[in-house]
C-alpha cells in the first residue's frame, strides 16, 4: 500500500476518534455529602454515618462525606461546595437564607414526632438553691456556643417566652467554645465542678451521658416539663429534629434521585429514619425573637425597626398628644368663656350691689327724716320754754319803755336773757338740721334713767288719761351717747305703749314702767294695758316697716331698731293676756360701736 494511502487512512482513524469522544458525555461527580460537627455522646452519629453509607453505596457515583464546623458549613453552602448537609433544625433553618432547603427531619424511637424532637434544659448540682428558671436571674452559665441551637439558642428562646431579656439576664455566661467533640461533657463538667451555677445542653443529653458512663449524674432539671410524649427531661418547648438539606449546587434530577434514595432507607436497628420536615415555622419564630440569623438586622436600630416594632404605640403617643391639646384648646376655650360668664355675673353683682347699697341709703334717709318728723314732736316742748322766756322779757321790756323810765341795768339784763334763749334755741333747731344730714353729733355723758324718766313725765302732761306707774331701781345710769337717739328711743316705746293703752276700751288705759340696773347694764320693762294681740299682729312687731296701726308705716319701730344697733342694745317683745311687755337693755360697754359708726357716717359723706 502506499505511503500516501496509509496516511489518509490515519487521518481518517484520528478524524473518527475525535468526534466520537466529544460525543461522549462527562464522568459524574460523586454527591458531596456534609454534616455539622455534634457533641458526643448523641444517637444521630451512628445514623449519620449509615446514612453517608446508604448513599455512598446506591447513588450512582457514588458520595463523599465531611464534618465541618459551623462557620465552615455556612461558607461551604454559599460557595456551593457541598450537595446535601446534615444540621440541627436551627442551623437549618438558618442555612435557608443561603439557598438551602430542609428535605427531611430524623425520626426514632424516641422521638416519633419529627416537629417536636428537640430541645434544651437547665441544669444545676443536686444541692443547689435554684428551683425555677426564674432564680436562675443573676447566675452565671455554662454553655458550647453563642450559636449552638439546641445547647443555648433554644434555652435563650424560653427566657423571651417568660418575658425576660436574655442579654442581661445572667450575671455571666461563659461559653466553652466550640459545639463538637465533648464539649457538652465539658459543660457539664464546669456545673458538677462548681464553676459555673447552671448550664444549658440538648435535651436527652444528660440521660445519654449518664448511660454512655454508667455512673449517676449529681445534677437535677430546672422546672422540668411533665410530657408523657417526649422520652426526655426538657426545660423549653421542642423543635425539630436534626433535618437533611439540599443545595442549589445540586440539580433537579439529582436531587429527585437523592430524595428517593433518603425515603428507602431503610430503619437502622436504633429504628431511626428520614421522614420529611413539613413545618419550620417554630425555629423561624425563634430566629425572630433572639434577633439571630437572617433576623440579626433587628439587633441593630433603624427607623423602619422603630416604626415595625413600636408603630401602634407611636400612632397611640401622637393620637394622645392630639387629644391632649384638642383637650387643651377645649379647656382654655372653655375657661375663657366661662371667665367671661364668671366677670359678667360678678359685674352684675357689683351693679346689684350699689344699686342695694342705694336703696339703703335712700332708706336711711326715710329713716332720718321720720325720726325728725317724730323728733319734731319732743323738741316743739323744749323750744316752747326759750320761746316763752324770750317773749316774757320782751313784752317786760316794752312796758319799762313805755313809761319813760330808764332802767339801763334791767334793760342790759332782759336783753342778755333774750340773747341766751336764742342761743339756747337755735341750738336745738342745728341738732336737728344736723341729724337730718345725717350729722351725728358728738356723744356725751347721758344718764339713761333721767331721760326715761323725763320722757315719762312729759308723756304723762300730753295724755293725762293714761295713767303711769313708775318702780325699780332709780339708779343713774350714764352712757356716752347722742341724747336726741336716746331720747327718740324712750319717746317712741312709751308713747307706742300708751297709744296701745288707750286703744284697748274695755279697761283704763295703764301703762307700768320698771327700770334695773346693775353691772350688766340698764334695763327697762314696759308693760301697756291693751287688747292680746293675735299671732299676726304679734309677727308685724318684728316685722320691718309693718305697723298694726290702720294709719301706721312701721317706721317709728325700724327706725329705732336701727339706733338700738349703735349701742349694742338689744328690744324683746312678750304677749301677754292684756298687752305686751317690752324689754329694752342697754349693755354696760353700750359704747362699743362708736367708732364703727362714725366709719359709716364717713363713708356715706365721702359717697354724698
Amino acid at each position: 500500500m502506499p505511503v500516501s494511502s496509509s496516511f489518509s487512512v490515519l487521518r481518517c482513524f484520528l478524524f473518527t476518534g475525535a468526534v466520537f469522544l466529544t460525543t461522549l458525555p462527562a464522568a459524574a461527580a460523586p454527591l458531596r455529602f456534609a454534616a455539622m460537627e455534634m457533641p458526643k455522646p448523641d444517637p444521630c452519629l451512628p445514623f449519620i454515618t449509615e446514612t453517608h453509607a446508604w448513599l455512598n453505596e446506591n447513588y450512582p457515583e457514588g458520595a463523599t462525606f465531611r464534618y465541618y464546623s459551623l462557620a465552615d458549613l455556612e461558607k461551604a453552602v454559599r460557595n456551593r461546595e457541598v450537595d446535601v448537609v446534615l444540621t440541627e433544625a436551627g442551623v437549618a433553618g438558618r442555612l435557608r437564607f443561603d439557598g438551602a432547603r430542609p428535605l427531611f427531619s430524623a425520626v426514632s424511637q424516641r422521638h416519633k414526632d419529627p416537629k417536636r424532637s428537640q430541645g434544651s434544659v437547665f441544669f444545676v448540682r443536686d444541692d443547689s438553691t435554684v428551683q425555677t428558671v426564674a432564680d436562675l436571674r443573676g447566675r452565671s452559665l455554662s454553655a458550647t456556643t453563642p450559636n449552638d441551637f439546641t445547647g443555648f439558642q433554644v434555652a435563650m428562646g424560653e427566657l423571651v417566652r417568660r418575658n425576660y431579656n436574655p442579654d442581661g439576664f445572667f450575671r455571666k455566661v461563659h461559653f466553652i467554645g466550640t459545639a463538637s467533640k465533648k464539649s457538652m461533657q465539658d459543660v457539664v463538667s464546669e456545673v458538677v465542678n462548681g464553676k459555673a451555677d447552671a448550664g444549658v445542653v440538648r435535651t436527652c443529653f444528660l440521660e445519654d451521658l449518664e448511660k454512655m458512663t454508667g455512673k449517676s449524674l449529681p445534677l437535677r432539671v430546672v422546672e422540668p416539663r411533665d410530657d408523657p410524649t417526649f422520652a426526655c427531661k426538657r426545660s423549653t418547648e421542642l423543635y425539630p429534629n436534626w433535618t437533611i438539606s439540599s443545595v442549589p449546587s445540586l440539580p433537579a434530577s439529582e436531587l429527585r434521585e437523592v430524595m428517593a434514595l433518603l425515603l428507602a432507607m431503610p430503619p437502622t436497628k436504633d429504628g431511626m429514619y428520614w421522614s420529611v420536615a413539613s413545618d419550620f415555622s417554630a425555629v423561624d419564630k425563634l430566629m425572630q425573637d433572639l434577633h439571630i440569623g437572617p433576623y440579626e438586622e433587628l439587633r441593630k436600630w433603624t427607623w423602619r425597626r422603630v416604626w415595625d416594632e413600636y408603630g401602634v404605640y407611636i400612632l397611640a403617643v401622637l393620637a394622645a398628644v392630639a387629644l391632649g391639646a384638642l383637650h387643651q384648646w377645649r379647656t382654655s376655650h372653655l375657661l375663657t368663656r366661662r371667665t367671661e360668664e364668671l366677670q359678667a355675673a360678678f359685674d352684675e353683682k357689683v351693679a346689684l350691689q350699689h344699686k342695694i347699697q342705694n336703696q339703703e341709703r335712700r332708706f336711711e334717709k326715710l329713716q332720718r327724716s321720720t325720726a325728725v318728723g317724730q323728733m319734731s314732736n319732743m323738741f316743739v316742748h323744749e323750744l316752747k320754754q326759750p320761746l316763752q322766756t324770750i317773749s316774757c322779757f320782751s313784752h317786760g321790756l316794752l312796758r319799762t319803755m313805755e313809761t319813760g323810765k330808764e332802767h339801763p341795768e334791767l334793760l342790759r339784763e332782759g336783753l342778755e336773757k333774750i340773747e341766751t334763749e336764742v342761743h339756747h334755741a337755735g341750738e336745738i333747731i342745728e341738732r336737728v338740721r344736723n341729724y337730718a344730714k345725717g350729722r351725728d353729733a358728738e356723744r356725751k355723758p347721758c344718764d339713761l334713767y333721767a331721760m326715761a324718766s323725763e320722757t315719762v313725765k312729759a308723756l304723762r302732761q300730753k295724755d293725762p288719761r293714761v295713767q303711769w306707774t313708775v318702780s325699780g331701781d332709780e339708779t343713774p345710769f350714764v352712757l356716752p351717747a347722742d341724747d336726741l337717739e336716746c331720747s327718740f328711743i324712750f319717746h317712741c316705746l312709751l308713747k307706742n305703749a300708751a297709744e296701745a293703752s288707750c286703744a284697748n276700751k274695755d279697761v283704763s288705759p295703764a301703762v307700768s314702767v320698771r327700770f334695773h340696773t346693775d353691772q350688766k347694764g340698764f334695763e327697762m320693762e314696759i308693760v301697756d294695758s291693751g287688747e292680746r294681740l293675735n299671732d299676726e299682729d304679734f309677727e308685724r312687731l318684728t316685722t320691718p316697716l309693718s305697723s298694726s296701726k290702720t294709719d301706721g308705716m312701721g317706721l317709728g319701730l325700724t327706725v329705732t331698731r336701727s339706733l338700738l344697733e349703735k349701742y349694742r342694745a338689744t328690744l324683746k317683745f312678750e304677749r301677754l293676756d292684756r298687752g305686751v311687755r317690752t324689754i329694752l337693755q342697754f349693755p354696760a360697754d353700750a359704747e362699743g360701736k362708736k367708732e364703727e359708726q362714725a366709719s359709716k357716717n364717713t363713708e356715706e359723706k365721702n359717697h354724698e
